[in-house]
């Protein structure tokens, strides 16, 4: 908190009105440690509330305490609390900024053009089997406690923080808290959100649960793949806990570890 100040009244400092600051987070805030596990991530979001975070995006581990109550990581027979995000949710309540995915989504939600579910994949969002129609992304919805973006306007500049989170949270998490959910490609679901965002923001930036690591570049490729120049002006990485601070085609592309 003391340093997110002293950032905001140094940059006030220097730049007067034209100085902007945001602060975000690329996914995997707790998990692994006894603190975190037993309050199940309340600690680290109160920690997040003081340092006045604007945006963050959960990440696979957010999934992993599933019900209320350390001792339960998915609900069973016995379970008290019948939810198996009623961690995360409880999480979300307490936030005093909001969680951010745009190719999360509520399989139940995905129909075709005339109405007919889609059966998908978990991973990726895909059509299984013979779906003759392709999905129509207008009806899809996201969990209820999930926003695709905000835009928040800093130093008179429209910023967009449009959230992606991992497609392969299913294999990286339990998969019973996540069995109603899909993740779809994280570019396919950032273009088609970019172009009905066309307009409405000056400057937009990618929070991803996805980073480059040794030997894989999921952030870099994302940036690599995107149709034309200029539909991203920054992109803040997870998932790899490795440092990353580049420029993949003008595009500035960081990471900043783990463990905070």
């Amino acid at each position: 908190s003391g340093a997110a100040t002293a950032i905001r009244e140094g940059l006030n400092n220097q730049f007067g009105s034209n100085a902007g600051m945001l602060i975000v987070d690329g996914g995997d805030q707790f998990q692994g440690t006894l603190l975190s596990n037993f309050n199940e991530g309340q600690l680290v979001f109160s920690a997040m509330n003081a340092i006045g975070y604007d945006a963050a995006v959960h990440g696979n581990h957010d999934y992993d305490f599933g019900p209320k109550g350390w001792l339960e990581d998915q609900v069973t027979e016995t379970s008290t609390d019948r939810d198996p995000r009623g961690a995360l949710k409880r999480l979300v309540s307490s936030a005093k900024f909001p969680l951010v995915s745009a190719n999360t989504f509520l399989k139940a939600s995905l129909v075709d053009a005339r109405g007919n579910a889609v059966e998908v994949s978990d991973i990726g969002c895909r059509a299984k089997g013979s779906a003759s129609a392709p999905i129509d992304w207008t009806r899809a919805r996201h969990p209820e406690f999930l926003k695709p973006y905000i835009i928040k306007e800093t130093a008179g500049v429209r910023v967009a923080l449009i959230g992606l989170d991992n497609p392969g949270t299913p294999s990286s998490t339990t998969a019973a808290n996540v069995s109603d959910l899909c993740f779809e490609d994280i570019l396919s679901s950032y273009v088609r959100l970019r172009t009905e965002l066309e307009g409405k923001a000056d400057v937009f930036v990618v929070v991803m649960h996805e980073g480059n690591h040794k030997v894989s570049t999921g952030a870099s490729d994302f940036i690599e793949q995107l149709p034309r120049a200029g539909l991203v002006d920054s992109v803040v990485s997870g998932h790899t806990h490795y440092v990353t601070a580049m420029k993949v085609k003008g595009v500035p592309l960081i990471q900043s570890g783990s463990g905070g």
